[in-house]
């Protein structure tokens, strides 16, 4: 093998590893982002910019689980809004209301 073979081999590795290191650096701060739940950095400074963190949670009447407005499964009744976690819990509910209502 000559010289050359051997110093393009050499820089290849230095690449790969290069490549490797980088990867790794953003997994780590994405993972460590997801664990603290800090938001991205933005260069701008301007606090109004920055995204909310804090989400209006809704409690489910059925399994008593918190969850999100957005994620939320909304069912209004009249001048009342109820949420609910899943399609399951406020099929429950509607069924709870109908024997309810026969008595």
């Amino acid at each position: 093998m000559g010289l050359t073979a051997r110093v393009m081999r050499f820089l290849i590795w230095v690449v790969v590893l290069l490549w490797s290191f980088a990867l790794l650096r953003r997994l780590f701060t994405w993972m460590v982002r997801g664990w603290f739940g800090t938001p991205p950095q933005d260069s701008s400074g301007d606090p109004s910019d920055q995204p909310q963190l804090m989400h209006r949670l809704v409690r489910d009447p059925i399994c008593g689980l918190y969850i999100p407005v957005e994620r939320a499964i909304a069912l209004r009744q009249g001048e009342q809004e109820l949420h609910f976690c899943s399609i399951t819990c406020r099929e429950r509910y509607q069924g709870t209301r109908k024997y309810a209502a026969n008595g």
